[in-house]
C-alpha cells in the first residue's frame, strides 16, 4: 500500500506497514517531536489508543509511524454513533480531534489515533510546545492514592473523578468522588472493592478504563467480625426474598 496525504502542517507517505511524516513548516515539526514525546511518556494504558510511533528525527524533521487505513466519515459516524470508539484513559485531556480522518485501524484492526498533536500551543510562536501529556501532572498530585484497592489513603483534592493504575492486579480504572466522600465505600474491604471492579467492568467496553460508582458497591453491606468481613445481602435484595 502506497499513499500521500497532505496536511495543513505535515504531509504523510504511507509505504506498506510504515507512515511517514514530512513537516510542511516549524509547526509540523514540532507537531513531530510533540507526538514523538507524548507516546514515549505516557501510560501504557492510555498508549493503547495512540498509532504507534517508531522513530524521529532530532528536532522533528521526520516521524515514523505505524501505518493505519484511515477510516471513512462513514465508518466514523456508525463508530461513533454506537459509542464504540474507545478512549483508554484519555477523559478530559485529549490530544486529538474527533474527525474521522484523525482515526483509523491497525493492520490487526486495533482503533487507534493517527494525529494526536492537537494543542493549540503547537501554533502559538510565543510558546514552546510541551512535551509531559497533562495527566502526569495529575498522577504525581495522586502518588499516594495509586491503588485505593490495595492500599487506601487520603485523597490530597476534589475532584469529579479520579483515575488510578495500580501496577500489581487491578489495572486502570476511575472512581467518582462521591464513593471517595461516602466512608462506607471508601473504607471498604479490598474484597468489597474488587467486586465494586468487578461491576463496573461489566458495564464498561473492554477498551475504556471502568468507572467504579456508589451503586457497585450497594449489593452488599459489609460488617466487621474478628479480623474477617462478613458480606450480607443488601437490605433491599432480602426484603424482596420470599419469608
Amino acid at each position: 500500500m502506497i499513499a500521500f496525504k497532505r496536511g495543513k502542517s505535515r504531509r504523510v507517505l504511507v509505504v506498506h506497514w510504515i507512515a511517514l511524516k514530512f513537516p510542511r513548516n516549524k509547526w509540523g515539526a514540532r507537531c513531530n517531536a510533540y507526538e514523538w514525546k507524548l507516546y514515549k511518556s505516557t501510560t501504557a494504558w492510555r498508549r493503547k489508543l495512540l498509532c504507534p510511533v517508531l522513530w524521529c528525527a532530532p528536532k522533528g524533521v521526520l516521524l515514523v509511524m505505524r501505518a493505519a487505513e484511515p477510516f471513512t466519515k462513514e465508518e466514523y459516524a456508525r463508530l461513533w454513533d454506537k459509542g464504540d470508539l474507545p478512549d483508554y484513559g484519555w477523559w478530559g485531556d485529549e490530544p486529538y480531534e474527533y474527525k474521522a480522518e484523525d482515526w483509523g485501524r491497525l493492520l490487526d484492526g486495533r482503533i487507534v489515533v493517527l494525529d494526536y498533536a492537537a494543542d493549540s500551543k503547537l501554533f502559538d510562536d510565543e510558546s514552546q510546545p510541551t512535551a509531559r501529556p497533562i495527566a502526569d501532572t495529575e498522577r504525581e498530585a495522586m502518588a499516594d492514592t495509586f491503588c485505593p484497592i490495595c492500599e487506601p489513603k487520603p485523597i490530597k483534592k476534589d475532584v469529579p473523578e479520579f483515575e488510578f493504575d495500580c501496577p500489581t492486579k487491578h489495572g486502570p480504572f476511575r472512581v467518582t468522588g462521591t464513593v471517595k466522600a461516602t466512608a462506607d465505600h471508601w473504607n471498604a474491604s479490598q474484597a468489597r472493592w474488587e467486586k465494586a471492579l468487578e461491576r463496573a467492568r461489566a458495564k464498561q467496553p473492554v477498551s475504556r478504563a471502568p468507572i467504579i460508582w456508589d451503586d457497585d458497591f450497594d449489593d452488599y453491606a459489609c460488617e466487621p467480625s474478628g479480623d474477617e468481613t462478613v458480606f450480607l445481602r443488601a437490605r433491599s435484595m432480602v426484603e424482596t426474598e420470599p419469608r
